[in-house]
């Protein structure tokens, strides 16, 4: 029996989550939270500095199911007295967009720990949609250093954010720096986006920012094979290796006194050694195991052609003495 190839599933796996499959989607997404964006610019005036497009959608990381659209409101130092002011006042006119917009249906906005959900509903030839945009408002640390640093202040409305936290109600964060880290490293993507399909498709509850953490750091002195199961392989055994390593850190970009490896419950790093560690025993005694962590999306598979060859692969035809036509 031919052996199973994890290397070629696993790319399988990547392309049927690529996000050109729901071009069309994203487009909408991304329209909306364009629309979104210009009517706080133009509430606000002055008070922003900038808006822009965050989470996985500016890292490149997102798979083509469960995303939405995130973007950041960075204010000035002096446009609130508090960050709590600054988290309801953008609240109260998200609320009053919707209420104020009639192609906008039965939309809602919800308080989060540090966004504000914007699911923003509407019919599109008869059918209802649904986007969802994650809105992040952030205030700069001093007056005009914004442009200099990236920094903001995130205002908190539970001590929590995933991770065990230190009384108090604000964060100091880079979200810009967070992106950056990320981007132009092309194989660590990837294998961010594996873990990302494992955490949805298997339900789990581990942060994905602590996936791409994880991910990054245990690729910093990789030396081995650069195909995609080695890497995903090297990084599932690193998570198992130091997910309760108590000498193991991992770093915000965004805040370098943010150790969120740290910050993560005890019993949640546990379990997420044993998931690990659980996975790769499966996969060496059933190397087909892999279909069930990382299942393909089955609505945008690779099709296969004769011969072997994926489409979208242009390969000559077997010679033939017929005509045709």
């Amino acid at each position: 029996m031919e052996e199973f190839n994890k290397k070629e599933y696993l790319e399988d796996v990547l392309y049927s989550y690529a996000m050109p499959h729901v071009k069309d989607q994203t487009d909408a997404y991304k329209a909306a939270a364009e629309r979104l964006m210009g009517a706080v610019e133009k509430h606000y005036g002055d008070k922003v500095i900038k808006t822009f497009k965050s989470g996985s959608i500016a890292k490149r990381t997102s798979v083509n199911i469960k995303f939405d659209i995130d973007f950041v409101i960075a204010f000035r130092r002096d446009s609130f007295g508090t960050l709590q002011e600054m988290s309801d006042d953008v609240f109260k006119f998200l609320d009053n967009y919707r209420k104020e917009n009639d192609d906008i249906i039965d939309s809602y906005v919800k308080k989060q720990k540090v966004s504000i959900g914007f699911t923003y509903r509407y019919f599109d030839n008869g059918v209802q949609k649904e986007i969802p945009i994650d809105v992040v408002p952030g205030r700069e640390l001093r007056q005009d250093d914004y442009e200099e640093t990236g920094n903001l202040n995130l205002f908190f409305r539970e001590s929590t954010w995933g991770f065990m936290s230190d009384e108090g109600s604000s964060q100091k964060t880079n979200i810009e720096a967070q992106a950056d880290k990320i981007c132009g490293k092309n194989d660590e993507r990837k294998v961010i986006r594996l873990l990302k399909v494992w955490k949805k498709c298997t339900g789990k509850h581990v942060k994905s920012f602590v996936l791409e953490l994880f991910t990054l750091k245990a690729m910093e002195d990789y030396d081995g094979p650069r195909d995609i199961w080695s890497m995903l392989e090297h990084v599932l055994q690193y998570i198992r290796d130091h997910a309760t390593d108590t000498s193991c850190h991992l770093i915000d970009p965004g805040n370098t006194n943010n150790d969120v490896l740290a910050r993560m419950d005890s019993a949640d790093r546990t379990t997420l050694k044993s998931e690990m560690d659980n996975m790769l025993r499966q996969i060496e005694t059933w190397p087909e195991y892999i279909k069930i962590a990382f299942p393909e999306n089955r609505e945008h598979k690779r099709k296969k052609e004769s011969y072997g060859v994926r489409t979208g692969m242009q390969v000559p035809l077997p010679p033939t003495g017929k005509r045709f036509g």
